[in-house]
């Protein structure tokens, strides 16, 4: 049964964006520059309505060096901060992290924003999974190798290792840490976009993609 404390603590949101430009540079070879600077921004756009409307969530914050990603992100009400053109995907946010450790939060769930076809109810059972400090919440993608989300209860307590093998190398640290660990399998969350592959599955998924798609 879920504890009275899971309501009382503020869970703040990260979502880290590369430039629109940059984002799915996997799927150049398929789509055009014009059709993934589109599906970046829908892919974010999707992400903040789902994480919106997400009871949980007090808070999100957007950390980007896309004006037009933080433009976007200004339009829902949430926070955003500018990021440096040369950084890369956890120093952006330890960025967010340093903003947050100013305001004492404490619990932060980092989401990407390349997973289409996440729902509401899907974060809301991630985030179920919070028991006691000090503790990660963690759901791997459909290969078990990278992360697609991430709680950590309390902040600090982690080092961020997204990226290649992200899952195993966050599980590792968090063992090594004794740290609690409760791991979430979701077909939603599971299914980023990454590949050809992925975008065939996503489209028969019911997720539009492009603007010949609208």
């Amino acid at each position: 049964m879920q504890t009275k404390t899971f309501h009382k603590i503020k869970i703040w949101a990260i979502i880290p964006v590369k430039p629109f430009h940059k984002g799915k540079s996997r799927l150049s070879k398929i789509l055009s520059d014009t059709e993934r600077n589109y599906l970046n921004q829908r892919l974010l756009i999707n992400s903040l309505q789902v994480i919106k409307n997400v009871a949980s969530v007090d808070n999100i914050i957007v950390v980007s060096c896309d004006l037009s990603a933080l433009a976007i992100a200004r339009e829902y009400g949430v926070h955003t901060i500018l990021e440096n053109r040369l950084t890369e995907i956890n120093r952006a946010i330890n960025r967010a992290v340093i903003w947050l450790n100013e305001r004492k939060v404490s619990k932060v769930l980092i989401i990407p924003t390349d997973l289409p076809l996440i729902k509401i109810e899907d974060v809301e059972n991630f985030l179920q999974l919070s028991k006691k400090t000090p503790e990660i919440v963690i759901a791997p993608d459909h290969n078990q190798t990278g992360t697609n989300a991430l709680l950590v209860n309390p902040l600090g307590i982690l080092q961020f290792n997204f990226g290649e093998n992200s899952f195993v190398k966050h599980i590792e640290q968090a063992k090594a840490k004794l740290i609690n660990i409760h791991i979430y399998h979701s077909k939603n969350i599971g299914h980023d976009l990454d590949s050809s592959e992925d975008l065939v599955f996503i489209r028969r998924n019911g997720f539009r993609l492009l603007m010949e798609e609208k």
